[in-house]
């Protein structure tokens, strides 16, 4: 604040502070924004004679909590609520998603607009950008988790659908396909049980044509190879193709996996197996985007913790009024 500035020279006007109680000032008077840190009486320099009072002024810490620093925390915390909602309720988690991520820019806009512009990041802008990446990593996790969801989905869809079919194929006359490349009838299954109990009756043990043990690792193998061989019989193919040649006839009496599918008891319709392999992998991708939602629940308030503690310790240690008081 000046005084007489460029009123009066040296020369005809010399004008000084008083030694005491220079400057009086009402302390209830003061902005909601800011608080008088300190008001020192000074002089201009120059020719021209006048007073100068600094007034300095600090931000209040109370007024940037309320007005920035935490709405913006609210609205962080806020975006997690989507890891708690069901995962496939999938409009509640955009619609929650979207207006986290459009309230928090809303209210950095206005942030923005009330601080001086500078060409340098303040303090409040580094708060802002963490928070919106914790809104918009909460959004990149909810897209993740949509699509693992939406494959779920799909694998549902499609065991449904083979479980359909299966109930409209009579299978005690039609044909077996094998692996979805052959087809074959009833003698092949006659060989493989007769070949077994020679097998059986030469290493002088009981033959069970209904029973032979296969681990989950085979089962699950087989189903794979199923599934591909299905996949593969969806092109068109020839007819002459389709035929079994003796060597292909020999190699598939000689399958330890075909026979295995035989003589098990666990030889089911290829569109049942389908089915249930398709269930197996609606079944996996639910759980891994649930598993994903439940490890969302704990890292990003661990994480926001964590850059709470870095961003306070760091302004807080580096503040001289903070430092003086210490």
């Amino acid at each position: 604040m000046w005084s007489f500035k460029d009123a009066y020279v040296a020369a005809l006007v010399n004008v000084s502070w008083f030694k005491s109680d220079a400057i009086r000032y009402n302390p209830a008077i003061s902005l909601p924004e800011y608080r008088i840190a300190s008001v020192s009486p000074n002089y201009c320099n120059g020719t021209y004679r006048c007073l100068v009072a600094t007034i300095r002024l600090e931000r209040s810490l109370g007024f940037t909590l309320v007005q920035s620093y935490i709405p913006t925390s609210l609205i962080v915390i806020i975006s997690w609520v989507s890891f708690w909602i069901d995962r496939s309720a999938v409009p509640a988690r955009v619609t929650l998603s979207f207006s986290t991520m459009l309230s928090l820019t809303t209210l950095g806009n206005g942030l923005r607009y009330g601080l001086p512009q500078v060409s340098y990041a303040k303090a409040i802008d580094y708060w802002f950008g963490a928070c919106m990446c914790f809104v918009f990593c909460s959004l990149l996790q909810f897209a993740v988790v949509n699509s693992y969801m939406r494959k779920s989905e799909k694998n549902d869809k499609l065991s449904a659908r083979h479980l359909q079919k299966a109930g409209q194929i009579n299978y005690s006359t039609a044909a077996m396909p094998i692996y979805g490349l052959h087809q074959i009838n009833r003698e092949l299954l006659e060989k493989l049980k007769c070949k077994d109990k020679k097998r059986a009756s030469a290493s002088h043990v009981k033959a069970d044509s209904n029973v032979i043990s296969m681990d989950d690792a085979d089962r699950l193998l087989l189903l794979n190879n199923i599934y591909e061989a299905y996949i593969k019989d969806t092109e068109p193919q020839n007819a002459e193709a389709n035929k079994l040649s003796d060597r292909s006839m020999k190699r598939l009496e000689n399958s330890a996996t075909l026979r295995q599918l035989l003589l098990d008891g666990i030889f089911k319709e290829p569109e049942l197996i389908l089915a249930e392999y398709h269930a197996q992998l609606a079944n996996k991708y639910s759980h891994v985007a649930l598993s994903i939602d439940k490890s969302c629940r704990y890292i990003f308030p661990l994480a926001f913790i964590l850059w709470n503690l870095a961003y306070w310790g760091y302004y807080l240690l580096n503040d001289p009024l903070f430092a003086s008081r210490r």
